[in-house]
């Protein structure tokens, strides 16, 4: 069982669906219902015993209180959260009340609910990987070189396995409806003009590649033996996320985009990132 909140925003609802429909896992889902959440993101899932829906505030500690102590979760994931830039400007007050006072009030109930299980509920109420691994449940996980340090990895790691690029890499974009765009002053649209694009994409990249470089040299202070996938490693994977692309390229091209034709320059750019053009 977990707690999820804002599991009707559309970050929130993609993940209540999958661990319900794909893991088979119980949720909670506690959401405000504001202009970011909606039932229709979790249609699929009416009537589903496996999906309780609760709506209410995160701020709400008396709520909180009865979940955690009726439901019992393992685990809580917070993903409830106002995150529209416009609106942060016009009610500022709105996003301090959920970001700071409402994730406060979630880990205040959270704490309060850990100190009171038994020691073996204590011990599993963290991140799995970690437990996993120590446990030895688990012979090994997926994780980017950034994450390494959060989740103590290098702690229970005796190898890490590197793929050269990476596993995966991602696409993130900051967006601004045509109207808020409009009443912008000229001076604030040229600084965004300047700053955006390329710039805060490489930017963020070296951050990014800082991340990751501390990761790693936790593993080497840790002893973990750091190997490179040989070819026919990489080879099997590629032959085995290949379905899951394909599946991507079709829903994409169902949307009238040339999914191929975008996923091979954008993986044109990235070679061309790591050659450092």
């Amino acid at each position: 069982m977990l707690l999820v909140t804002g599991g009707a925003g559309f970050i929130g609802s993609n993940f209540v669906l999958a661990t319900v429909q794909l893991a088979g896992e119980p949720v909670v889902n506690l959401d405000k219902l504001t202009y970011a959440g909606s039932m229709k993101n979790v249609e699929a899932l009416r009537g589903d015993a496996r999906h309780t829906f609760v709506q209410g505030d995160i701020a709400d500690r008396s709520l909180l209180r009865g979940l955690l102590g009726k439901h019992r979760p393992r685990a809580i994931v917070h993903l409830a959260a106002e995150s529209h830039v416009d609106r942060s400007i016009e009610g500022p007050a709105e996003f301090i009340q959920t970001n700071v006072v409402g994730t406060f009030c979630l880990l205040e109930e959270a704490r309060a609910y850990w100190s009171a299980l038994a020691a073996p509920e204590r011990a599993a109420f963290r991140p799995e990987s970690f437990e996993l691994l120590k446990s030895g449940v688990a012979d090994g996980v997926f994780f980017p070189m950034e994450s390494i340090i959060s989740f103590k990895l290098e702690t229970v790691l005796d190898q890490a396995t590197l793929f050269p690029g990476g596993m995966y890499s991602s696409a993130f974009g900051f967006f601004m409806n045509q109207d808020k765009w409009d009443k912008l002053p000229a001076q604030d649209k040229a600084a965004l003009d300047k700053l955006s694009g390329e710039h805060i994409a490489r930017f963020a990249g070296l951050s990014w590649d800082a991340a990751d470089k501390k990761g790693m040299d936790a593993l080497k202070t840790s002893g973990v033996r750091i190997v490179n996938a040989d070819a026919a490693l990489q080879a099997e994977v590629k032959k085995r996320s290949a379905p899951i692309i394909e599946d991507w390229i079709a829903k994409a091209g169902a949307k009238g985009v040339n999914a191929r034709a975008i996923l091979d320059e954008f993986h044109a750019e990235l070679k061309n990132v790591a050659a450092g053009r």
